[in-house]
């Protein structure tokens, strides 16, 4: 049996957190639940008793939802934060989704939403058991960007001739970019019914003048507090991350899957090491040391990461991928792109897809032979590997193939 979850509610509006309380019934099993109709309450809460979440209110009397999350992010950072508002401007939006808060939802919000956001949180406690690794994840805000590529769109959002088109090639060619950029799209705050995997619609969606504001301040991207670790390469990353998101995709697009499933084979293939990411910017020193030992034991660094950490880069990605609200089939695919009991001879699935793209990509790249011939399936994936990852595809914008 799960060990319960403690969540706090915040709203000063006695009949909203009636309404909460009468929606969440059903999870009382599950969860200790708390609520507070102020601000000044949750936090006299919180300095009392552990919690794992915080679900609040935007727009309270003497002090606002976005003050008490602020202040829960820098005092308490391994609680996971949701924002909870009606009808509030872009502007608010912007800046409580990915600082302020991990999530927003909107008022009135439905049972499964709430259910659903509880559930993401309880499972980041427990993958990420390690508490200094929590901390660090759930403080997140953006990943870092090629230098040029985040450049090149400086230039492009200033020129006045670009389209929505030209700003998405240029996203679409970065992990970090394209992370975050997806992460504002697929917020409840958009109200859409379906996941957003496509950085077109995702540019769409926002509009440059968004996009603009963004990639002028640290809101988009973020930048290594120091150099980064060494043999860590930002470029070997990005080709590897847009060459799985190729294959991936290719898979997908061969087994005949939905358009929705090609794209999130697509996104999840080209965001399945971000949590390199965050160890190269996070825990720079000691994720170089883990490099170090990978190479000099000839190991796979992600056996280096569940040693010195207790999880790895993949677990790491999925879980941030959790807190920021993605759809579920991808953060799944992230979190099994290196496990090796991956169902990866059973159905087509995209956790398959992408661990095979992955595992390919890798094979290719260390020069390196896998045992396949046992299975046709992969025989046949495998194939697809040489048309949609050569080099000179790899330096097309990734849009371009992301219609199915």
């Amino acid at each position: 049996m799960k060990t319960p979850g403690h969540a706090i509610f915040v709203d000063d509006q006695p009949s909203v957190l009636e309404a909460l309380r009468r929606s969440l019934r059903s999870v009382r099993n599950e969860w200790s639940l708390t609520f507070c109709s102020s601000a000044a309450d949750a936090l006299e809460h919180l300095a009392h008793f552990s919690n794992d979440v915080i679900v609040s209110d935007i727009a309270m009397p003497h002090m606002s939802g976005i003050e008490l999350l602020t202040r829960v992010r820098e005092t308490y950072p391994c609680v996971v934060r949701i924002a909870l508002s009606g009808a509030i401007k872009r502007e608010t939006f912007l800046e409580i989704c990915g600082n302020v808060a991990h999530q927003f939802l909107p008022k009135p919000c439905s049972r499964e939403a709430l259910e659903q956001a509880l559930e993401r949180a309880r499972s980041v406690h427990e993958i990420l058991a390690n508490d200094k690794l929590h901390q660090l994840v759930a403080r997140v805000t953006s990943l870092p960007a090629m230098p040029s590529l985040h450049c090149q769109l400086l230039r492009r959002l200033n020129d006045a001739d670009s389209s929505l088109h030209d700003v998405a090639n240029i996203i679409s060619r970065d992990p970090g970019l394209s992370v975050r950029i997806l992460q504002l799209a697929n917020s409840a705050y958009f109200g859409l019914s379906t996941p957003v995997c496509s950085i077109d619609q995702a540019v769409t969606l926002l509009g440059l003048d968004i996009i603009r504001s963004l990639a002028a301040s640290a809101k988009l991207i973020s930048q290594f507090n120091s150099a980064p670790p060494s043999g860590f390469s930002l470029d070997a990353l990005w080709r590897h991350s847009i060459e799985v998101g190729r294959h991936a995709h290719a898979i997908a697009r061969y087994e005949h899957a939905d358009p929705e499933i090609i794209g999130q084979c697509m996104l999840a293939g080209m965001l399945h090491d971000a949590g390199k990411l965050v160890l190269a910017t996070q825990l720079t020193a000691e994720y170089e040391a883990m490099l170090q030992e990978a190479g000099a034991s000839n190991r796979s660094s992600w056996l280096i990461e569940q040693e010195f950490l207790g999880a790895d880069h993949a677990q790491v990605g999925a879980c941030l991928l959790e807190l920021w609200g993605f759809d579920q089939t991808v953060c799944d695919a992230v979190r099994l792109s290196h496990e090796p009991a991956c169902p990866h001879k059973a159905t087509f699935s995209p956790s398959a897809a992408v661990w095979a793209a992955n595992q390919f990509a890798l094979s290719s790249m260390l020069h390196e032979t896998i045992d396949i011939q046992s299975d046709g399936r992969l025989v046949q994936w495998k194939a697809l590997n040489a048309a949609s990852c050569s080099p000179s595809h790899l330096n097309r914008p990734l849009e371009s193939e992301v219609r199915p």
